[in-house]
């Protein structure tokens, strides 16, 4: 609790970090840098960077908010070709993740 955690990768990939409570409620985010409005967004297609960090700080203070079980997900994501029935510039992203158990005391 309180504590950063510093999540480290290979790989340039576009990717984000998101962290996920687990208790008797269920399963509850508590944060995420992952981009959750349009534009945020397109800042991830137009300058991505920011997404393909070595490594990501996830604030302790805000993502660990009591002890519990928590899991750490990291996305990797691919942008695709939107098809001819959208806008030329549209992008289209499919990811992947993977996610690490971490017990916060």
């Amino acid at each position: 609790m309180g504590t950063d955690l510093v999540v480290s990768r290979t790989g340039e990939e576009t990717a984000f970090i998101s962290v996920f409570e687990i208790g008797a409620g269920g399963v509850q985010e508590t944060w995420s840098n992952r981009p959750d409005d349009v534009q945020a967004l397109l800042s991830m297609v137009i300058d991505p960077s920011p997404y393909k960090a070595p490594e990501f700080v996830v604030p302790g203070q805000e993502a660990f908010p009591r002890p519990g079980a928590y899991a750490v997900v990291l996305t990797v994501v691919e942008r695709g070709v939107a098809g001819p029935e959208l806008f030329a510039a549209s992008s289209v992203f499919v990811g992947a993740g993977e996610a690490a158990p971490l017990e916060v005391q």
